[in-house]
């Protein structure tokens, strides 16, 4: 599964796995001007959270309103999830491809506090 973010030269998030970014990731990134060459897994806003993936894994949630980090941690059987929502903004799913190719790992999350469902 390819990650869900792409960054340019600069560590700036250009694309995620659609070819288009979050206004509200946009504009988060754009005010806070933060450098997030680290977060090569990529970002995904989920409700009233930023979740960025690292490239080593660990995913950071950020407050979108007051851009504090909100908790930090990686995911039991994940190496570098990528997030999708389907309708619900309390629930995110990370998912990424099994190692072996055959398969694909999702764990369903709350992003408020990230604990797993």
């Amino acid at each position: 599964m390819a990650a869900y973010g792409r960054f340019g030269r600069q560590g700036r998030l250009v694309a995620d796995r659609a070819g288009a970014v979050g206004r509200a990731a946009v504009r988060l990134l754009r005010r806070r001007q933060t450098d997030v060459s680290g977060y090569g897994g990529g970002a995904r806003v989920v409700g009233d959270r930023v979740l960025l993936t690292a490239g080593d894994g660990t995913v950071t949630a950020l407050d979108s309103a007051s851009h504090r980090q909100r908790w930090h941690k990686r995911f039991p059987g994940h190496t570098l999830p990528g997030f999708a929502t389907f309708g619900d903004a309390g629930t995110a799913y990370a998912a990424e491809g099994t190692a072996d190719g055959t398969g694909t790992q999702v764990t369903a999350i709350d992003p408020a506090d990230g604990s797993v469902r």
